[in-house]
């Protein structure tokens, strides 16, 4: 299937930083689709695996390449990516991860002539676990179509800020073009969470289309090396988050409660306990009896008797 117009119907951007041994195979299922009336937007963000020469060899001029002089976060080079692209829908692919064949036909025929009030869509996963070693069979570990089945825009919102949605731009996420002259760019501050940003954003100002099909390849390396962050980004972005959304929250039990307590575990996890209790004690004024906030003190209180416990070991015995 081939659309004569000179504007593409698609963008797709692939950020990339060191994947030249996975990218390929990402490449190839876009050039693979049935739907054919696309430009494929590569952003090099620094690579120094020679990247640049694995895109040279497909030959095809529906691809662009573009790199970064310097490693600049996926936020960037996504930003990149929107900035230079002509289609009329965006669409989002992980250098590490593929589209089924049917990917842009069956997310053009949901979304492409939907009214301006529907902004984005997303599509089913098979998240598939394999070795770093391409020989490796595969293991399909997972099946997931996420339909929240809000009733209506407001109410998508106010949910998804009460717990962390099942969502990421690795869920075939798809936007039109459009949207990112109302809503922003991605956050280049946050170093992790930044699809959780862009769909809180894109919530509060869209209807979406779930496209009921799983269209997307998502690969769980065994050495993960994926952009998701560390914990300590992690809670940083969600402070970020909470604050651009502080209107909503502060008058929202569940979310105060949730966003509070999720910084608070990150924090924990990283062995910040003074700041995971300032975070749990924040929680707790909201809700003292939330069972989430009661187990992670239970928690906390454990990792710190333990931990003092083994210090004294240590000490006593050196």
């Amino acid at each position: 299937m081939c659309s004569t117009n000179l504007k593409p119907d698609f963008s797709v951007v692939i950020p990339t930083f060191n994947r030249k041994h996975l990218l390929s195979r990402s490449v190839k299922s876009v050039l693979n689709q049935t739907f054919q009336n696309f430009e494929l937007i590569i952003v090099d963000d620094g690579s120094t695996d020679n990247t640049e020469e694995l895109v040279k060899e497909f030959n095809d001029n529906r691809i662009k390449y573009i790199r970064h002089s310097e490693n600049k976060g996926v936020s960037t080079a996504r930003n990149t990516g929107i900035k230079n692209a002509n289609g009329t829908l965006i669409a989002f692919l992980d250098s590490d991860d593929e589209y089924l064949p049917a990917f842009l036909e069956e997310t053009r025929n949901y979304l492409f002539h939907t009214s301006e009030e529907y902004g984005f869509s997303w599509t089913g996963t098979i998240k598939i676990k394999r070795a770093d070693d391409m020989d490796i069979t595969e293991e399909i570990i997972k099946k997931a179509i996420w339909k929240p089945g809000y009733v209506d825009r407001v109410e998508a919102y106010n949910r998804c800020l009460e717990w962390d949605p099942r969502w990421g731009t690795g869920h075939g996420f798809t936007a039109k073009a459009f949207v990112f002259s109302k809503i922003g760019l991605f956050d280049e501050s946050l170093k992790a969470r930044e699809d959780i940003d862009i769909l809180l954003r894109l919530m509060k100002e869209f209807k979406y289309k779930v496209i009921p099909k799983y269209l997307i390849n998502i690969y769980i390396q065994e050495k993960q090396d994926r952009v998701d962050g560390n914990d300590i980004e992690k809670a940083t972005a969600y402070k970020i988050i909470m604050q651009k959304h502080f209107n909503t929250i502060k008058n929202n039990k569940k979310s105060y409660v949730f966003f509070n307590s999720l910084i608070a575990r990150y924090y924990m996890n990283s062995k910040y306990y003074g700041k995971s209790f300032y975070y749990l004690m924040k929680g707790a004024r909201k809700n003292l009896f939330n069972l989430t906030i009661i187990n992670l003190f239970i928690r906390l209180l454990y990792l710190m008797v333990a931990g003092n416990f083994l210090t004294k070991i240590i000490f006593k015995h050196k």
